[in-house]
C-alpha cells in the first residue's frame, strides 16, 4: 500500500478509553469478571495476556462449515481451528445485519443495551469499545476490512485501521489503473455470480488477509496485539476466482428449503429481478447460482484464513494467540424463498462462531468439543477481555465464551432474543426468542405469530403456532418475550401484552445520539 494510505493513530486506545467516559463508567470500578478464579485457587490459567485473532466474514451461513458436517463444502482451515478448540452449533447474531453484528462485537452488549434495532450507522463515539478496553490494558490494536464506521477513519480504539472499501479501493486502483472500481462488486447487492476478472491476489478478500499477514511479518512491538480482521465476503453479489467456481461446478450443492407457510406467503412471487428481490420465488437456478457463490466465497476465505494462521506459525505467535471465527449475520440464499439476511430464521440468524486458546491460557480445557449453550456476539468482547485480564464493565452483557470451554455453564442464559426493526418491507420488523431448541417469532406489523420446534424441524418448515396442541408452548415463550421487552417503553408492551408497531424504530433510547425512526404507515 502507498504511504499515507491508511491512518495510524498511535495510543489512541488509552485516550479514547478515558475521553469518552469508558474508563469511567460506574460499573468499571466495580466490574464483573467471569474469568477463572485466581491463582491457588485452583485456575490453570497463565498470567500473561495472550494475542488476540478476531476473524469476521460477511454473511456466512452457520450450516455452511465441513466441521458442523456439511459434506458439500471445503473449509480445511476452519474445521482444523474447531479440532484445536471448541465450535459454538447455537450461535445467533441477534439483530443479523452487517452492521448491527459488528456493533455487538465492539460493544458486548445486545441490541436494546447498545441501542443499534436494525442495519444503521455505528456511531462517532460508543462508552464501551473493546479495542480501546483492551488498549487500555496493553495491547496493541489493529483494525483491518470493513470496519462498518462512519465517517470511516474514525479509530473506535484502535491503534491502526487499514479500511475497505476505502483503502483497498486505492490501492486497486494502482494495480488495475484502467479499471471501473464497480467492478469490484461494490455496487447493488443482487442475486448474481461471476468469476473476478483479475490477480486473486488484487480480490478484496485476499487483500485483507494481506493486511494482518503484513502487520504480523513487520511486527516489532513486544507488547500483545489485537487484530479485529473483518472480511467483505461472502455476499450478494459475489465475484470469486474461478478456481474456487470450479471446484463447486460438479458438487450437489443443498437445495432451498421452503416450509409450507413460507410458499403460502411468497410461493407466488415469481417476477423478481436479482438486483432488488428480497422474497422470490426465483428457481431452482437462482438458489443454485447463489449457493455456488455462497461456498465458493467461503472456500476462498478459508484459503485466505490459512494464510494468516500460517503466518502467526512462522512467527512463533500461534501458540501464544486466541483465535475466535465467526460472522455477523446468516444468508438466506433461497431458503422459505427468501435471499439476503435481516429475517428471524435459522439461514439468516443462526452464524458459525469457533474459539482456538492457546494453551498457556487454558492448559485443562479439553479440545475438539462442540458446546450447545446458546451464545451471541455480544459474548465476544467480554471473552477477549477475560483472557487478556482485563477489568469487565458492568454494562456489558455478554459473557465470557471461556467460562462454557471450562465447563462452567452455571448460570447461563437460557435463550437468546432476536430482533429487526423494518427493513426493505413492512412486514420484516420482529422480534423473537430461541433456546436452539424451539424458536418463537412475534411479527410486530399484525401480530403474526410462529413457532418452530428446531430439534425435531431444524429448517423451520413446520410453522407449529396454529397447531391447538402446542398451545402450551406458543404461550410459555410468548410471556416469556413479553418479559424480555417489558423493559422497554409502551410501544413494546402495553397492559402486559405485546403491542404492534408500524414506525420503523432503527435505534432504540441507548444509542448515543438518541432514536432514529421512520413511519411506515398502513
Amino acid at each position: 500500500m502507498r504511504e499515507g494510505a491508511h491512518r495510524e493513530v498511535q495510543g489512541i486506545s488509552r485516550r479514547r478509553f478515558l475521553q469518552t467516559g469508558a474508563g469511567a463508567l460506574a460499573g468499571l470500578a466495580a466490574a464483573r469478571s467471569s474469568r477463572a478464579a485466581a491463582p491457588g485457587e485452583g485456575t490453570e490459567r497463565k498470567a500473561g495476556p495472550p494475542n488476540i485473532l478476531l476473524l469476521v466474514d460477511g454473511q456466512h451461513r452457520a450450516d455452511c462449515l465441513a466441521a458442523g458436517g456439511n459434506s458439500a463444502i471445503r473449509t480445511p482451515n476452519l474445521d482444523r481451528l474447531a479440532a484445536e478448540g471448541a465450535r459454538f452449533p447455537l450461535a445467533y447474531s441477534s439483530v443479523p445485519s452487517p452492521l448491527a453484528g459488528r456493533m455487538a462485537l465492539l460493544t458486548g452488549q445486545s441490541p436494546w443495551g447498545h441501542g443499534m434495532l436494525g442495519s444503521t450507522t455505528i456511531p462517532e463515539d460508543m462508552p464501551i469499545e473493546c479495542p480501546g478496553l483492551l488498549g487500555a490494558s496493553g495491547y496493541y490494536a489493529l483494525g483491518a476490512g470493513a470496519l462498518g464506521f462512519m465517517p470511516p477513519r474514525l479509530p473506535h480504539g484502535y491503534n491502526k485501521t487499514i479500511l475497505d472499501p476505502d483503502d483497498y479501493l486505492e490501492w486497486f486502483m494502482t494495480r488495475e489503473p484502467d479499471t471501473d472500481p464497480s467492478v469490484t462488486a461494490r455496487g447493488p447487492t443482487g442475486r448474481i455470480t461471476w468469476p473476478w476478472p483479475f490477480d486473486e491476489k488484487h480480490h478484496v478478500t485476499y487483500w485483507t488477509a494481506d493486511q494482518v499477514v503484513d502487520f504480523l511479518d513487520k511486527r516489532e512491538d513486544e507488547a500483545p496485539f489485537f487484530a479485529g480482521v473483518f472480511f467483505s465476503y461472502p455476499r450478494m453479489p459475489f465475484a470469486v476466482p474461478k478456481r474456487f467456481l470450479n471446484m463447486y461446478e460438479e458438487v450437489d450443492l443443498p437445495k432451498a428449503r421452503v416450509g409450507e407457510w413460507a410458499e403460502e406467503r411468497y410461493g407466488k412471487f415469481t417476477q423478481c429481478s436479482p438486483l432488488e428481490a428480497t422474497r422470490c420465488n426465483a428457481g431452482e437456478e437462482a438458489v443454485r447460482e447463489v449457493r455456488l457463490g455462497v461456498y465458493a466465497s467461503i472456500s476462498f476465505l478459508d484459503e485466505q484464513i490459512g494464510r494468516i494462521l500460517d503466518t502467526l506459525k512462522k512467527h512463533d505467535l500461534y501458540e501464544n494467540t486466541l483465535v475466535l471465527f465467526t460472522s455477523t449475520s446468516g444468508e438466506m440464499a433461497g431458503d422459505h424463498h427468501m435471499w439476503r439476511t435481516s429475517y428471524p430464521y435459522e439461514a439468516s440468524a443462526r452464524i458459525p462462531m469457533i474459539l482456538r486458546w492457546p494453551q498457556s491460557l487454558l492448559k485443562a480445557a479439553k479440545r475438539g468439543r462442540v458446546l450447545s449453550q446458546p451464545v451471541e456476539l455480544r459474548d465476544v468482547a467480554p471473552t477477549f477481555l477475560d483472557a487478556a485480564g482485563a477489568p469487565i464493565p458492568s454494562a456489558v452483557e455478554g459473557r465470557s465464551l471461556l467460562d462454557l470451554v471450562q465447563g462452567k455453564s452455571e448460570g447461563w442464559r437460557e435463550y437468546i432474543d432476536l430482533e429487526h426493526c423494518i427493513h426493505v418491507w413492512r412486514r420484516n420488523n420482529w422480534n423473537a426468542l430461541t433456546d436452539g431448541k424451539w424458536k418463537y417469532i412475534f411479527e410486530a406489523y399484525d401480530g403474526t405469530q410462529q413457532l418452530f420446534h428446531l430439534e425435531e424441524d431444524p429448517y423451520e418448515l413446520r410453522d407449529l403456532a396454529a397447531d391447538p396442541k402446542r398451545e402450551p408452548e406458543v404461550q410459555k415463550w410468548r410471556k416469556r418475550l413479553i418479559a424480555h421487552l417489558s423493559v422497554r417503553d409502551e410501544r413494546w408492551v402495553k397492559d402486559g401484552e405485546l403491542v404492534l408497531r408500524k414506525e420503523r424504530l432503527m435505534t432504540g433510547p441507548n444509542f448515543p445520539g438518541g432514536e432514529r425512526g421512520k413511519f411506515f404507515g398502513q
